[in-house]
């Protein structure tokens, strides 16, 4: 991380007893070989062993660890976590899907060429109960190598949320501007 303590990438997880999945998230993570970024794991209450296998990768990721009493509602994590961000960037990933290994080495450059934009958009990969993949979500928008107006992308999405969880790559300063989610 910069002399200012503030990572690239903040990775905000929200957790409640996914001890079985959960490594296989973490080294998706890892995966990355990215060192300028920040995990915030936030966990709601786990009782599987979710928060020692946390623990486990506190070595190996930029781990911040915020366990809570249980609530139930993993919005209410995932804006407890946001809220703690400290990186240029916001990214979400639950504990039972997985990012591409490219994600990182994607993304970023493209955050550099195209400072301007606040949301960009990575396929990513679901699993199932087994930790199976089980497809590979990708934007069904256009892909043309420049950013996509809002004249465009909002008419979509005013359609159908298209967005899957571990998809966006966000700048935190819009993510603040436009609100918690819900």
């Amino acid at each position: 991380m910069n002399a200012r303590n503030e990572p690239w990438l903040s990775v905000v997880m929200p957790t409640y007893n996914g001890a079985r999945h959960l490594a296989a998230a973490l080294d998706s993570i890892l995966a990355q070989g990215a060192d300028d970024l920040e995990l915030i794991a936030v966990d709601d209450g786990s009782t599987d062993g979710t928060l020692e296998l946390l623990r486990q990768y506190e070595g190996r990721l930029h781990l911040r660890l915020f366990p809570r009493a249980r609530a139930g509602n993993w919005v209410a994590n995932t804006n407890f976590g946001v809220a703690r961000a400290r990186g240029r960037y916001l990214s979400f990933l639950h504990q039972d899907d997985l990012w591409l290994p490219d994600r990182l080495a994607t993304l970023q450059p493209l955050t550099t060429r195209h400072p301007e934009v606040g949301l960009f958009l990575h396929a990513s990969w679901f699993i199932d109960d087994h930790g199976r993949r089980v497809g590979r979500w990708s934007c069904p928008l256009p892909h043309h190598g420049h950013p996509i107006g809002p004249e465009v992308f909002l008419p979509r999405l005013m359609v159908q949320n298209f967005i899957a969880i571990p998809a966006p790559l966000i700048k935190r300063e819009t993510a603040l501007a436009t609100g918690p989610l819900r």
